[in-house]
């Protein structure tokens, strides 16, 4: 078993392997700070562990995927509904999403059967927007659930799995982004 040692208290993780064998886990801390770790590697044998800086505000959530091509992504979300998304192996800030007007509870992301690699963020008040991941694109409008999601899962096979309080589960497929219905 393997220690991480941060230097605050943490609010979210999320972990990945790559297909090389790579194992990453990002860290959201309660002071806004995201650290990055790589779990295979002994420290100071690689450029991680390093910290994330362009986020502001309280980290509720985190996410990492990894593309086939070998590149992943890390997604954080928090305070003022704004979701940044990063290169994991760089540290490089790749875009900032605004399309939440509060908190990001959840964030996921997945790679789809098709090779697309997909970002799912919801807010506070239950509005969930899907996204290409690369391009920073929306695939269509929002779905608005009944209630705010805690906890959001793609499937690799294009479904999405959200958690609230009271929702047990609302299940849509990524063909249906932007008007989906849950089921």
């Amino acid at each position: 078993m393997k220690t991480i040692h941060t230097p605050l208290s943490v609010f979210s993780l999320a972990t990945e392997v790559m297909p090389d064998g790579r194992a990453f886990a990002v860290i959201g801390l309660f002071d806004g700070q995201v650290l990055v770790r790589d779990l295979t590697r002994e420290p100071g044998t690689s450029n991680l562990p390093y910290m994330l800086t362009e986020h502001t505000g309280w980290v509720h959530t985190v996410a990492v995927t990894a593309l086939p091509d070998g590149r992943a992504f890390a997604l954080v979300g928090g305070e003022g509904g704004v979701v940044t998304v990063w290169d994991v192996l760089t540290g490089e800030h790749l875009y900032t999403h605004e399309c939440h007007d509060y908190r990001v509870f959840a964030v996921a992301a997945a790679v789809l059967p098709d090779g697309r690699a997909v970002g799912v963020t919801a807010e506070e008040h239950g509005l969930v927007w899907m996204w290409d991941l690369v391009t920073g694109q929306g695939l269509g409008g929002p779905t608005m659930l009944r209630e705010n999601a805690r906890a959001l899962v793609p499937t690799r096979d294009g479904l999405v799995v959200a958690h609230g309080r009271e929702l047990a589960h609302l299940v849509w497929h990524t063909d249906e982004a932007g008007g989906g219905t849950g089921r």
